[in-house]
Formats: structure tokens, C-alpha cells, sequence
């Protein structure tokens, strides 16, 4: 308790010292060779813009005091890592060019949707988020790099028809890259959130061209794939899905992703691998589910 409060009292203090932030910048170059997720616990200057370097062109994210993602790159000058992480958004990039509906749904920091929009600026590009920070963090991001007329942010999450009673305000004193549905605010206002699912999404919005999904909801995908199944079935969209070594309800959606005949793919650090089941990784967790029909089409796209 003492440890977490001292934490606490140093994130919301140390970081606005005059001079923190030429600290940041030393320490960037002294460490470079440091494990990621040790300089990654530093906590970094208020007010800071970071630049994102793509094999498309450039982003820029805000906010990394609060945003975890924005803050790791930060501390990597920009760059994506581990390489499995950096293949996975190079992969969904390549599907985002070839598509004309693309769907974030856990979209935190709004990564895939900025660079879906910077490589397709036609498409129409959707977020689904359930908390409110994510939101606002989110759509500062949009902004600042000149997307608001390319991507339409959404207060909502996806799965099966339902509300979430989720925070208003900051739960910790660093937005949580993702929360689960299940989880309980107690002693915190709250603002119940609607949860929709996939088919219905898609019938609101009247798709009806070639669509990508990135789906990051920890571990509550199961409740999206077991409403999509007109999506599925009908829609066949690409879609790159984290699968953590926690998740228990993958049998489930294996089987339903299976019975669409959608080939399942685990994104490594150097390649993807076809696999006949979702088997969890203790270290790879995102997957590439692409219809049957199509797989040979996009793993001519793929990046190598």
C-alpha cells in the first residue's frame, strides 16, 4: 500500500520538475540498450507529442503521462517493438489499403485506425472504445493528425447486447491500455456505455464492401465472434485479433471461425504460421483470421 502510494505521489510530481523532460531525453540516449519494459516504468513529461514512425509515413500521439502506448514509444523514439508487435500493425496495415470499411474495436491509443487512414484516406474507418479517457485521448489523437473528417470515434463496445457501467474519470493513475467488461468501478462515478454486436454495427452502418477488423478486448472476444455470425458468414472480413495466454473461451470462437472457414494465422516475429486451432502463446498474441477464399489474394500482400 505504501509502495503504490509513494508510485502514485512520484508520477504526479517528479514529471512536472522543471528540466524533467531534457532528464527524459538523456536518459533516452543513455539506455538504449535497456530492457523496454524496465525505462518503460518511467514516467514522462506532461504536454509531450510522440512521434510514431511507420513504413507508411509518421503519426503522432499525445498524452503519453497517461497513455501507455504513446509513453513505450516515447521511450523507443518512435519506433514499434518487439517485432511482433511492429509485424502485426504492418500486417493490418497491408489489409486496411485493400479495404473500404475498417473497424478498431478496443481502440485505446487509436494506432491501427490512424494508420488505416493514412494509408487509405477513402476508406470509412470506425473506433469502438468503452471507456471514456480512451475516448478522449483517442479523438485528441484524431486531431492532432488531421483525421476528424476520416475517422468516426464511438463510445461503445461490442459483443452481446448490453451496458457497461464505465468510469468517467481516470481509474489509476494511468489510462489501462484495455479493461474487461466484467470489471467493477465501486466508490467512482460512472456512465453506462452500450455494448452492441457485430452484426448489428454492421447493419446500422450499411456495410457493404470488403471490411477489416482489429479486435483488442482482453479476452472478451469470444462474446463479438459469437455475434457476428452475419458478419461472418455474409461480410467476410479480414480481421487481427489478440489472443492472450489467459483467454479461456477460445475453443469456442476456433470452432465458429472454423465453421465460416476462416484460416487462422499466429503472427510471429519474423513470419505468420497457419494453425488448424487457436492455441494461446505465452509470447505471440495476435492472430490473422482470413477467409478461406481469399487467403491467396492476401498473403500476396503481406509485408515480408
Amino acid at each position: 500500500m505504501i509502495a503504490s502510494q509513494i508510485k502514485y505521489f512520484y508520477k504526479i510530481t517528479v514529471p512536472h520538475i522543471w528540466g524533467y523532460g531534457l532528464l527524459c531525453n538523456l536518459l533516452k540516449k543513455i539506455f538504449t540498450k535497456i530492457d523496454i519494459n524496465l525505462v518503460t516504468r518511467i514516467p514522462v513529461k506532461p504536454g509531450i507529442i510522440v512521434d510514431v514512425n511507420l513504413s507508411i509515413g509518421n503519426l503522432k500521439l499525445c498524452d503519453p503521462e497517461r497513455c501507455s502506448i504513446a509513453k513505450k514509444l516515447f521511450w523507443t523514439n518512435g519506433n514499434i517493438i518487439p517485432k511482433e508487435d511492429n509485424f502485426a500493425l504492418e500486417y493490418f496495415i497491408n489489409l486496411a489499403k485493400n479495404s473500404k470499411y475498417i473497424f478498431d474495436i478496443g481502440a485505446n491509443s487509436g494506432i491501427f485506425a490512424l494508420s488505416s487512414a493514412l494509408v487509405n484516406p477513402k476508406a470509412k474507418i470506425f473506433t469502438f472504445d468503452i471507456l471514456p479517457e480512451s475516448m478522449h485521448i483517442l479523438n485528441k489523437n484524431i486531431h492532432i493528425n488531421g483525421f476528424s473528417n476520416l475517422i468516426k470515434s464511438n463510445l461503445i463496445g461490442v459483443g452481446a447486447n448490453s451496458y457497461f457501467d464505465a468510469p468517467k474519470g481516470n481509474v489509476s493513475s494511468e489510462m489501462p491500455t484495455s479493461v474487461k467488461l466484467d470489471s467493477k468501478y465501486p466508490n467512482i462515478d460512472t456512465i453506462k456505455v452500450e455494448i452492441k454486436t457485430l452484426d448489428d454495427i454492421f447493419t446500422d452502418l450499411q456495410v457493404s464492401d470488403q471490411s477489416c477488423i482489429k479486435i483488442d478486448v482482453e479476452g472478451f472476444e469470444g462474446d463479438i465472434f459469437k455475434n457476428a455470425q452475419k458478419v461472418l458468414n455474409h461480410h467476410r472480413p479480414f480481421i487481427l485479433c489478440e489472443v492472450l495466454n489467459t483467454t479461456e473461451d477460445y475453443p469456442n470462437y476456433c470452432r465458429i471461425l472454423s465453421e465460416n472457414n476462416y484460416i487462422k494465422y499466429l503472427i510471429t516475429d519474423n513470419n505468420i504460421k497457419s494453425h488448424d486451432k487457436i492455441i494461446p502463446h505465452e509470447r505471440f498474441k495476435d492472430w490473422l483470421f482470413i477467409p478461406k477464399e481469399k487467403t491467396e489474394d492476401v498473403l500476396l500482400l503481406m509485408p515480408k
